[in-house]
């Protein structure tokens, strides 16, 4: 897909920032999804943990996690 991007004259940097725009969208509704879930399932710990706190934390570690992705998507090669 990047190859094919630059072919058309599209930059490496516009192809890393709308991945990083769809991670962080990514992110944010998986923390949601999961801090609801933990709520409908009365957890203790989401009720007892203010819910931005609990935001911040999976969402921090969620972007964690797509940055290490970034990080081996450049250092594994790929086939054609």
């Amino acid at each position: 897909l990047g190859q094919g991007l630059q072919v058309v004259g599209v930059s490496h940097t516009v192809y890393w920032l709308s991945w990083f725009t769809v991670c962080v969208i990514f992110s944010a509704l998986n923390s949601l999804v999961l801090i609801t879930t933990g709520l409908i399932l009365n957890f203790d710990v989401f009720w007892n943990v203010p819910v931005a706190l609990t935001f911040i934390v999976f969402f921090t570690f969620s972007m964690a996690m797509s940055a290490l992705a970034f990080f081996v998507s450049t250092l594994v090669p790929t086939q054609a």
